[in-house]
C-alpha cells in the first residue's frame, strides 16, 4: 500500500488461503500464528476438512496439522492457537476442551484437559498459561494461571467493581498479548476501553483508559519507545450503507446487515503510553475490518470472496 501522507506504513507480505483445493479456508479463520521458520498456522474450525492449515513463509499451502500422523480429526474444533518456546504450537479447543502441544515436526508432545472457558491465552514466565477465565462460576478475578501440565497455580487481577455476578464474565473479556520477558498486556471493554500491563507476579503496573469508547479492540502489542499498537474496528464513516432495507419483524423494524465490510473499517491506533495520547491513527479500508494480530508488527486481514471462501492478507505495519 502506497500512501505518502499516511502516518503508518503498511506493506503487503503474502496471502494465505486458496480459492479451491485443500488449502482453501471455507470457514472464517479464528486464530493465526507464525513460528520462527515463517510458517503460518491458521485455525478455521471445520468438522469436514480439519481445522488447522499450515502455509510456508511465502503463503504456499503445505498441509493440515495432523495429516502426516493421522491425527487431524482432533483439531477440527480448535479455535485458538499460540506459538511458545521452541516453536511448539499450542492448540486450544473451546470451551473447557483439551490443550494439545505440538512440536515443530508435527508430533504431539502432550495433551491435557481442564482449561476453563476462555477467549485468550498468554504465556507466563514459568512456562505456564495465563488464562482469561470467562466462565460464570469463576472466582472474582480476571486471570487464572495454570502450569504447562494443566495444574492450577494462582490467579490475579481482582475485579474491584460492584458488577452483578451475571455481568462479571463481561468484565473478564480481555485480549492478551505477551509484552516482554517481565509481563503481559491486556485490553478489555466494559463501558470503556482499558489497557493494562501486568508484571510477572500478577501486579498491575500500568492502566490507561482509551479515549475512544466506540473502538472495538482485537489485539495489542508494545513497540519501541513506549508505544502501544492497538488494532481493532471502528464504524465506517458511511456505515449506514452496510444495512439493507428495513423489515418488520416481531412487532418492530429491523435493519438486516447486507455488507459487514461496509459497516466497519479496520483501524490501527499507536499510543504513547507515557503520555496517554495517540501519536498515529489510520484506517485500513482496503484490507477490510477483520484484523488479527499474528505477531508484533504483523497483521492478518480476513476477507471473504464472493464464492464464500476466506483469504487472509498478511501485512507488516510500522511508523513512517
Amino acid at each position: 500500500m502506497e500512501c505518502d501522507d499516511c502516518p503508518i506504513q503498511v506493506e503487503h507480505v503474502t496471502t494465505l488461503g486458496e480459492t479451491d483445493g485443500p488449502g482453501a479456508l471455507y470457514l472464517e479463520p479464528t486464530s493465526i500464528v507464525r513460528d520462527s521458520r515463517g510458517w503460518y498456522y491458521v485455525a478455521a474450525p471445520d468438522v469436514d476438512s480439519g481445522a488447522i492449515h499450515i502455509y510456508d513463509e511465502r503463503g504456499e499451502y503445505l498441509r493440515r496439522l495432523g495429516d502426516e500422523t493421522g491425527g487431524q480429526d482432533r483439531y477440527r474444533t480448535a479455535s485458538l492457537l499460540r506459538v511458545f518456546a521452541g516453536d511448539t504450537l499450542h492448540v486450544f479447543d473451546p470451551p473447557s476442551g483439551p490443550v494439545t502441544v505440538v512440536a515443530p515436526d508435527q508430533q504431539v508432545v502432550r495433551r491435557w484437559e481442564g482449561l476453563p472457558a476462555t477467549e485468550d491465552v498468554s504465556l507466563r514466565l514459568d512456562a505456564g498459561y495465563v488464562v482469561n477465565d470467562r466462565s460464570p462460576s469463576a472466582p472474582n478475578v480476571a486471570f487464572q494461571v495454570f502450569s504447562n501440565l494443566g495444574e492450577p497455580m494462582s490467579s490475579f487481577g481482582l475485579l474491584d467493581d460492584d458488577s452483578p455476578r451475571g455481568q462479571r464474565p463481561m468484565r473478564r473479556a480481555r485480549s492478551l498479548a505477551s509484552g516482554d520477558a517481565n509481563g503481559i498486556w491486556s485490553v478489555h471493554k466494559h463501558f470503556r476501553i482499558v489497557i493494562e500491563r501486568w508484571n510477572s507476579d500478577g501486579t498491575r503496573e500500568f492502566e490507561m483508559r482509551h479515549p475512544a469508547p466506540w473502538l472495538s479492540v482485537t489485539g495489542v502489542w508494545e513497540g519501541d519507545n513506549g508505544l502501544l499498537w492497538i488494532v481493532g474496528q471502528a464504524p465506517d464513516p458511511q456505515w449506514t450503507e452496510g444495512f439493507g432495507e428495513p423489515e418488520w419483524l416481531e412487532g418492530q423494524f429491523v435493519f438486516p446487515v447486507e455488507d459487514r465490510e461496509r459497516l466497519f473499517d479496520g483501524v490501527i491506533d499507536v499510543v504513547d503510553r507515557r503520555k496517554g495520547e495517540s501519536v498515529a491513527w489510520q484506517r485500513l479500508k482496503e484490507f477490510g475490518p477483520f484484523l488479527t494480530v499474528i505477531e508484533p508488527g504483523l497483521i492478518g486481514a480476513r476477507r471473504q470472496e464472493e464464492d464464500g471462501v476466506w483469504l487472509v492478507e498478511v501485512v507488516r505495519v510500522g511508523l513512517r
